[in-house]
């Protein structure tokens, strides 16, 4: 659980305005003003699914090896699958 809430915790970082994440929230305007955007938008929506998408492989590998599914291999593929994919960042 402790994992869960230290990734929940990142994920939202990105996902929400805060000041992990500011560059993608504030920027200067072309008068020496600054532009707050807390509205929903489409910055750091990639990053968070591969964050997420991670953190979902994370827990379904700890699930099999604590109850011992023997489903090792076939996470292993996947997740192959999902790095060739989305890259190895």
């Amino acid at each position: 659980m402790v994992y869960y809430d230290r990734v929940y915790w990142l994920v939202s970082q990105f996902s929400h305005p805060h000041l992990a994440s500011s560059a993608g929230y504030v920027v200067e305007n072309g008068d020496g003003s600054f532009i707050i955007n807390d509205m929903p938008s489409e910055v750091f929506i990639q990053e968070t699914l591969v964050i997420v998408m991670n953190v979902h492989l994370m827990i379904i590998k700890m699930f099999n090896d604590i109850f011992q599914l023997g489903l090792g291999q076939t996470i292993g593929s996947f997740f192959k699958d999902y790095t060739d994919l989305v890259g190895n960042s």
